[in-house]
């Protein structure tokens, strides 16, 4: 079965819902930041987004994950022997959720992971994956590092912004996210996007999604 067939079955919205929105909360400080109002603040839409800076193509097949080369979609039969995973089981309904992963037992990412089947867990992808350290990076993008003046340079403006002002947060985002009009629904979500602290304009994470889910 072809990756694009495997990862184009459906992913229910509810659970999609709740992966995207803990793979947020990672870039921008559920757990951390400030009490208050952490609702979206302010939703940006550029009409004059660069398309041909950004190809999500290139980005999907750019990861370095603590010096270790990565990419999206990525069946997890297709890892080699250095990589193991933990389901998270709090995170799971049916064939989709979380999972921590970890390389010669070095806990490197946690990701959406999809098609994940007991008895054909080989068979399941890895769709999504979001990095906040300075020993990772994304399409040449390292957290802690890169600045908004290296993301325009490299890919332009972006399609989208979200500004999350009582977390002293804004994001770029690049590519395709097709929700329905709910921020979260990641449906056919082919996206790059880039989290930045508002006081200094420094990266403070960055995520892709890639799927091509079926309706």
């Amino acid at each position: 079965m072809s990756i694009i067939n495997c990862v184009g079955k459906r992913i229910k919205r509810t659970v999609a819902l709740l992966i995207a929105a803990t793979l947020l909360c990672s870039l921008t400080g559920c757990a951390k930041g400030p009490t208050g109002n952490n609702n979206l603040s302010s939703d940006i839409d550029s009409n004059n987004a660069d398309e041909t800076e950004f190809d999500i193509e290139r980005v999907r097949k750019s990861f370095i994950i603590k010096g270790v080369p990565f990419e999206l979609p990525k069946r997890i039969g297709d890892l080699d022997d250095a990589w193991t995973y933990q389901k998270r089981e709090t995170h799971y309904v049916d064939d989709t959720g979380l999972a921590d992963f970890y390389f010669n037992g070095k806990e490197m990412f946690v990701a959406g992971i999809g098609d994940f089947i007991e008895g054909q867990e080989e068979d399941g992808f890895i769709y999504d994956i979001a990095l906040e350290t300075d020993d990772c990076s994304i399409g040449g993008i390292t957290p802690n590092v890169s600045t908004k003046a290296d993301v325009l340079k490299k890919y332009g403006e972006p399609s989208k912004i979200n500004n999350f002002e009582d977390r002293g947060l804004y994001r770029y985002i690049y590519g395709t996210q097709d929700s329905n009009q709910k921020l979260f629904f990641i449906e056919h979500s082919q996206m790059f996007t880039v989290v930045f602290y508002a006081e200094n304009d420094v990266v403070q994470g960055v995520r892709v999604v890639y799927n091509t889910l079926d309706e």
